[in-house]
């Protein structure tokens, strides 16, 4: 049966001669706005903080699976990186880089000293 807003005015006029107007609009107040039957129960509410947890708990796991995979892949492009500068960075390509750095270091250096001694004779 659905409760209509002529009923519930009917029924506040038959509380408000009965028990007074304050008394009756206070009782009012409190009889829920809606139907009964559109009142969420404890057993609803476990019911569906129940799906809510299983739904969480698959995506956390599918997440968690997801993230497994991209760390292993990011591990394998490491290792891959790794690999190659071991080709370059060798004992010898070092020494060479260093004596290659070296030699520039000391032709700057002869050219340097070259000009110096040069301005030096020019100047009185």
């Amino acid at each position: 049966m659905a409760v209509t807003e002529s009923g519930k005015h009917d029924v506040y006029t038959y509380f408000e001669e009965a028990m007074g107007k304050e008394r009756a609009t206070t009782l009012m107040a409190m009889v829920s706005p809606t139907a009964w039957a559109d009142v969420a129960t404890k057993q609803d509410l476990t019911h569906e903080v129940t799906l809510l947890r299983t739904e969480l708990k698959g995506d956390i796991a599918e997440l968690r699976a997801e993230l497994k995979g991209d760390m292993a892949e990011l591990r394998m492009e490491m290792k891959g990186q790794r690999t190659e500068m071991k080709q370059f960075v060798t004992k010898d390509y070092l020494e060479k880089a260093l004596r290659n750095q070296l030699m520039a270091t000391f032709a700057f250096y002869g050219i340097f000293m070259s000009i110096a001694v040069t301005l030096a004779r020019l100047i009185p």
